[in-house]
């Protein structure tokens, strides 16, 4: 709800994400961003207050593809959503993964979101990693007893 900025437009900050990685995208790339994350163009003319919580995330989305990254870094992306809205978020996320073949990264506590989006998991307890394998198999047979 705080990663954006509330006095700058969602264009502005997607154009500044570009400029903080040059070499990739351009400025009139920001429209393609914000097709490719399902907001139409009018909605980067708005401020974050005048978005929906799924319109803030999927902005989110736009400015980290901006970067061009090989990695998407999600941290809790779907804690302040409703559950339609989670789904609809993670089935966005998981499209883009894909569809670039980039990795991800998903750190939660929702643990069905992680069975379904997650082909690996790593569970911490305390600031240490205590269990590391296959979603399945972390899931079906879990070895820690925080797990």
């Amino acid at each position: 709800m705080t990663a954006l900025n509330p006095l700058m437009r969602i264009n502005a900050q997607i154009v500044e994400a570009i400029a903080l990685n040059p070499g990739g995208m351009s400025d009139t790339d920001v429209p393609h961003l914000l097709a490719e994350v399902g907001l139409e163009p009018r909605h980067g003319e708005r401020f974050a207050h005048q978005l929906s919580g799924e319109q803030r995330q999927r902005a989110m989305i736009a400015m980290a593809l901006a970067g061009q990254p090989d990695i998407l870094i999600a941290d809790e992306p779907t804690s302040a959503l409703n559950l339609i809205t989670q789904q609809m978020v993670l089935d966005l996320i998981a499209k883009i993964c894909n569809r670039r073949h980039m990795a991800l990264l998903f750190i939660s506590h929702d643990l069905k979101a992680i069975e379904a989006l997650c082909s690996r998991v790593a569970v911490m307890y305390q600031r240490q990693i205590v269990e590391t394998g296959p979603a399945a198999e972390v899931f079906r047979t879990p070895r820690e007893r925080y797990t």
